[in-house]
C-alpha cells in the first residue's frame, strides 16, 4: 500500500529540468492533483531545483516514484534452463556476471521470467537488469533530502511506456492490446542475423553490419530489452522524516524497470493503445493500424532520445541515444546567429518554421538515422515490422518534426500527449501550464501510474 489516500509523485529528474507530477486515485478514475517543473539553470543545483518543483506543487503525497538512466543502467535478455522464480534469482548471483559489464558487488541486480512458457528445449525467456549502487545511493539520498520516501526507483524507458498504456483510452483496438511479444531471436549471432549501421544505412554485407551494431549497442549497456523489479541496498531503505498524516511509512525504495508490470496483468480498462492525431495538435492515442501490435515510443529530451520499442504493453528494445533538444536549439542558434533563447522560441514559431527545420536539417538526420538503426536490428531480429513511431518530449515540440521522420524512417510519425484522458484537478494558470507542456511529461506520468498497481 503506498498510502490510504491512494496517491503518488513521479519525480522526473532529467539533464536540464526537474518535472513533478501527482496522481491520486479514487476507484479505477485517476486524476492529476499536483503538477511542477523547474529549469536546473534557473534554480542553481539539483538539489535546489528538486525543493523548488516540491515548493510550487504543493505535493500531498510524500511517497515518490523516480528513474535513472544512461550507461550505468543495463539490461539483457538471456535463455536458461527452466526454474522457479527463487531459484532464477539465487542462480543469477553466479551468472551475471556473463553479461554485465561490472563487479557484481558494484550493482544491484535482479532477474525475472518474461513469459511462463518453456521452449522446446526446456528453456526460458528472462531478463536481468543491473545499477550501479552508487548511482543508486546517490539518487535515493538527493530524493530523502528533500522530505520525499521514494518508493521506487524505474528506468526512464519503462516510465515512457507506462505513460502510454495510461493515455490509452479504454477499449482500445485489439490490434494494440497486451498480447505475447516477439518470438526470441534465433540462437545464432548477431551477425547472421541483423545489418546496419552507423548514421547512414550503409551498403555493406549484413554481417558486418549487425557486428558493428551490436558492439554499438553493448557499448551502451542496452543490446536487449528488459523487464525487471529489483530491491534496493538496504543502506539506503530506511525511510526519511515522518511524512504528512494520510501516508502509511514506506517499505523503502525499490528499483524497477518493469515496463508495465510483468507480475500484474491489466486491470479493466487499462489496456495499450496507440498515439497522437497530428503533429501541431497532441491527441490521445488513436487506432493502430490493422494487425500492427509493435510500434515505437521516442521521447526526445534535452540531451538524449529513449527509444522503446513495445509489442502491446511488453518492451522489447530499449536504447538511449545522446542527442537531443539542446541539440537543436545550438544548431538554430549557431545557423540563424540568434540567442539560445530566441533559438528556443523559434523552434516553436509557425513563422520560422522552414528556417529552422534547414537549421536543424544535420541534426535531425542523425537523429533519424540511430532511430532506423534500431529499428532496423529489431525488426532483422524479431522478424516483425514497426509500422507507427509516436513522438514525446520537448524535443517533439519543434514544428515539423513528425514530417522529417516520417520521410527519413519511412513509417508513420505521430505525436502523442501522455496527460490525454486524464482529468486534471489544478489551479487554472497551473492546469494551463500542464496542459501546455504535456509533451515533456511522459516519464513524470509514466511514474506516477505505478500508483495504478495498488
Amino acid at each position: 500500500m503506498i498510502s490510504r489516500t491512494q496517491r503518488i509523485l513521479g519525480l522526473d529528474i532529467g539533464s536540464s529540468t526537474v518535472k513533478g507530477v501527482e496522481l491520486s486515485k479514487n476507484g479505477n478514475r485517476f486524476t492529476v492533483t499536483g503538477y511542477a517543473q523547474a529549469e536546473i539553470s534557473s534554480c542553481g543545483t539539483l538539489r535546489d531545483t528538486i525543493t523548488a518543483v516540491l515548493k510550487e506543487g504543493r505535493f500531498k503525497s510524500k511517497q515518490v516514484v523516480s528513474s535513472v538512466s544512461g550507461r550505468s543502467v543495463i539490461v539483457r535478455y538471456i535463455n536458461t534452463p527452466a526454474m522457479a522464480a527463487d531459484e532464477l534469482k539465487e542462480a543469477m548471483r553466479y551468472e551475471a556476471d556473463k553479461y554485465i559489464p561490472f563487479e557484481m558487488d558494484e550493482v544491484i541486480l535482479d532477474t525475472v521470467p518474461l513469459e511462463e512458457q518453456v521452449d522446446e528445449e526446456g528453456d526460458m525467456r528472462v531478463v536481468i537488469v543491473a545499477v550501479k549502487k552508487d548511482i543508486i545511493n546517490e539518487h535515493v539520498r538527493l530524493l530523502q533530502d528533500g522530505g520525499l520516501y521514494p518508493h521506487i526507483v524505474d528506468v526512464d524507458c519503462f516510465a515512457l511506456g507506462n505513460a502510454f498504456e495510461l493515455a490509452a483510452p479504454a477499449g482500445v483496438p485489439e490490434e494494440v492490446r497486451p498480447g505475447p511479444p516477439p518470438p526470441p531471436p534465433a540462437e545464432a549471432s548477431a551477425s547472421e542475423d541483423g545489418n546496419d549501421t552507423g548514421n547512414a544505412v550503409p551498403e555493406t554485407p549484413e554481417d558486418e553490419q549487425a557486428e558493428e551494431l551490436d558492439e554499438l549497442l553493448s557499448e551502451m549497456g542496452q543490446v536487449e530489452p528488459v523487464d525487471v523489479a529489483v530491491d534496493a541496498p538496504d543502506e539506503i531503505a530506511e525511510p526519511a522524516e515522518a511524512a504528512a498524516e494520510e501516508q502509511e511509512e514506506p517499505e523503502g525504495p525499490r528499483l524497477a524497470s518493469a515496463i508495465p508490470d510483468l507480475e500484474e496483468a491489466p486491470a479493466d480498462g487499462e489496456q495499450a493503445g496507440g498515439a497522437g492525431a497530428a503533429e501541431a495538435q497532441q491527441a490521445a492515442p488513436p487506432e493502430a493500424e490493422e494487425g500492427s501490435r509493435v510500434y515505437a515510443l521516442v521521447d526526445i529530451g534535452a540531451q538524449k532520445t529513449n527509444i522503446n520499442i513495445m509489442n502491446g504493453q511488453t518492451s522489447c528494445f530499449t536504447r538511449e541515444v545522446y542527442i537531443g533538444g539542446e541539440d537543436m536549439t545550438e544548431a538554430v542558434a549557431k545557423h540563424m546567429g540568434i540567442s539560445p533563447v530566441e533559438a528556443e522560441a523559434a523552434k516553436r514559431s509557425g513563422d520560422q518554421e522552414s528556417a529552422v527545420l534547414e537549421a536543424v536539417s544535420q541534426t535531425l538526420d542523425d537523429l533519424a538515422n540511430e532511430i532506423f538503426l534500431s529499428f532496423d536490428y529489431f525488426e532483422n531480429q524479431f522478424e516483425t515490422d514497426i509500422k507507427t513511431v509516436y513522438l514525446s518530449g520537448g524535443g517533439s515540440r519543434l514544428l515539423g518534426i513528425a514530417s522529417v521522420f516520417a520521410e527519413t524512417l519511412g513509417r508513420s510519425v505521430v505525436s502523442w500527449n501522455p496527460a490525454a484522458n486524464i482529468p486534471v484537478a489544478l489551479a487554472e494558470r497551473q492546469a494551463e501550464r500542464f496542459r501546455d507542456n504535456a509533451p515533456q511529461l511522459a516519464v513524470a506520468m509514466g511514474l506516477a501510474s505505478r500508483l495504478r498497481k495498488v
